[in-house]
Parts: structure tokens; sequence; C-alpha cells
């Protein structure tokens, strides 16, 4: 982590994290001892069994779930919860700001009648009720990081007998996972873990699979099968063990530092954002250290590269959610500045030198 942010200022935390050397050293163990889990029964085999169930519980823990099912990411969750849920009134809500791994399955569904809302609490008290099957929505919003009030919105939802999913792929690196659901989505990679490993967390294994394949049934045979009872039915294929081991690594990794401490250096480098950006166009407001922005009359992406020329990581354009960029206002994209943990004040200063001078380009 050191070695990459001695040569670069990184706020680009909402795409992806810095790796912590007990991560790294996780995944590179798995690749000195390979073996399949679920399959053969020799020595090595049986490890790998033991700790990929080991890390199932670690990851569970870390969001307080019963069940984890593995994904490559969340969007893979995202794409399992939509298509495997077992609808019968077939209406779905969801929200403008959602990341195109809710939208863009939820309009493939041509079969699903999806409403739109606003991300208000009130919105939803105006939507929620029993002709709803299912509600997917953002707990942290990763263009803004506007939190949404998921126990306000959960119980609405209990009421009415409708299932949230929540995509946590922005939540649950930055706050405690101490909000109720019925699915939640997230992805190692924004945690400080591998990329190519995330999870679904559920409380009931009601979903129909999305791959199916071996090591997914208990019997087989030419004209029938019977799915397994556990969350295996859900992972089809070898999978990626290391980045599994590496991920459980992430989560130990960040009880440690802690997420109440986490979530506290976050608020405060959030205001210093905040302030860094107060003379330039922001968009939205949020409470974790995610904002978007842009320099007036100066396209984003070229604001993006001049900060990138100067050692300064982030992103531009509509962060794969265009629908609610253009919503807020930003009809040609943004400018995003995500800081994480182990970012600091220097770092937010950096970056408000820098605007500075780009600023004075146009």
């Amino acid at each position: 982590m050191e070695s990459l942010r001695s040569d670069v200022v990184y706020l680009d935390n909402a795409c992806t994290t810095l790796k912590p050397q007990d991560v790294i050293d996780a995944v590179v163990e798995y690749y000195k001892r390979p073996a399949c889990h679920g399959r053969s029964a020799h020595a090595l085999a049986r490890e790998v069994n033991e700790r990929v169930e080991e890390a199932r519980e670690r990851v569970a823990r870390f969001v307080n779930a019963k069940h984890i099912i593995w994904t490559k990411n969340a969007t893979e969750a995202l794409n399992l919860v939509i298509n495997g849920f077992p609808f019968r009134n077939k209406k779905v809500v969801t929200t403008i700001l959602e990341h195109h791994a809710v939208l863009l399955p939820l309009l493939r569904r041509k079969d699903l009648e999806v409403k739109i809302i606003e991300p208000t609490l009130e919105a939803w008290e105006g939507v929620i009720d029993s002709s709803v099957d299912l509600a997917v929505t953002f707990a942290v919003n990763n263009t803004t990081g506007q939190k949404q009030n998921i126990k306000e919105i959960y119980k609405l939802c209990e009421d009415n007998g409708v299932k949230l999913c929540v995509d946590g792929a922005q939540a649950v690196p930055h706050l405690k996972t101490d909000y109720p659901y019925h699915y939640l989505c997230f992805s190692a990679h924004k945690m400080c873990g591998p990329t190519g490993i995330g999870a679904l967390a559920l409380s009931e294994l009601d979903l129909e699979p999305l791959v199916l394949g071996g090591g997914t049934v208990k019997e087989v045979a030419i004209d029938r099968y019977t799915l397994l009872p556990h969350e295996a039915k859900y992972e089809a294929g070898i999978q990626h063990y290391a980045g599994i081991f590496g991920f459980a690594a992430a989560c130990k990794f960040l009880e440690q530092v802690g997420m109440e401490q986490i979530a506290e250096k976050e608020r405060s480098l959030r205001m210093l954002i905040d302030r860094a950006l107060s003379e330039y166009i922001t968009y939205g407001k949020g409470e974790v250290a995610t904002a978007i922005f842009n320099l007036p009359n100066a396209p984003c992406h070229e604001v993006a590269l001049m900060l990138d020329k100067k050692g300064i990581a982030v992103r531009s354009g509509y962060f794969c959610a265009q629908p609610g960029v253009m919503w807020l206002g930003a009809k040609e994209g943004t400018v995003r500045v995500s800081a994480y943990f182990y970012n600091n004040e220097e770092d937010i200063k950096v970056l408000g030198d820098a605007l500075e001078e780009i600023a004075l380009l146009y």
C-alpha cells in the first residue's frame, strides 16, 4: 500500500482499493498449495475445503449474514438476485441513482414492472406496498457518497411482504454493516481484497441458481437432477480460491483497523474534500469520502488527465451510473474523487492545490 502511495496520491478508491500485504500473502499462499474445494479427498483438497468454509464464516460474520455465496463481484451477485428471485407480482422498485449493475439486469427483464424513484425515504414510503415483490437499492451511492436509511427501507419492506436487495459495494468497505437486509451484494476489491471475488449475503437460500454445473448437485440422472441444499448449489465450477482466501484476509484486516474508526476517518476526509471542492460545481450530498464535481468550462476527462500528470489518481465519466449522474445535472459526466481510511489531509491538500492550478486554464 505504501509503495504505491509514495508515487501516487490515490483517490480512486470507489473503483478499487489498495491491498495490504496480508491480503497479498493469502492469495499467493493458495498457489503454493493449490487444490479444488468440494471434490477430491486427498490432504491438499481437505485443507482447501476447510479454509474455504472458514473464509465463508469470516465474511459472513463481517456482514452479519446467515449465508454467503461466492460470486465474481457485486455485479454477479445482483444479477443472481434479479434473475433468480421467485417473483409473484413481477414488480420491482429501485432508484434513479443506481449503478448499471442494478439498472441493466432490471431493464433486460421485459417481464418485470420496474418503478424508478428518487433516493429519499419519502419516495420509498410512497411506493412500497404489497404489490411489490422486490426492492433493489444502494446503501451508499457510488457517485455522491450518499447514504440511505436502509433500516427504515427494510422495515417498510417487511411490513408489506417485500424483499430488500441491498447493493453494498460502496457501503460494506466504509461502514459497519449493522442494518438488516434480505440480500446484500458486495465486492472484495473495494475493501482491500483481491479482484474477481465478491459475495451475496442472504437470509434464505430462496433464489434459483444463475449457473449450473460441477459442484452444484447432489445427484444427476439422464432425465433429472437434485441440487445441493446449501450454498454450493450457487457455486458452479471451480471457484476463485485464492480470491476467497484474500477476501477473508481483507475482512480480518478491516476488523483490526476497526469499522467505526474507518467511518470516523472518512467523515473527516469528506469535510476536507467538500472544502477543497467548494469553489467548483458539485453534485449531490454525501457522508462517505466520495464526491463528484466539475470545473466550470472544463471537460471532466481533461481534468482527470491533468490531475494524473500531477500524480493524482481520480476517475472521470459517469461511473457506470449514467442515468443517475445525468439526473444530478452532469450531462457530460463529472470527475470523482474517492478517499479511503489510508488517505490523509495532505492527499486532499495536494488535490486542492492541483485543482486551483488547473482551474486557471479555463
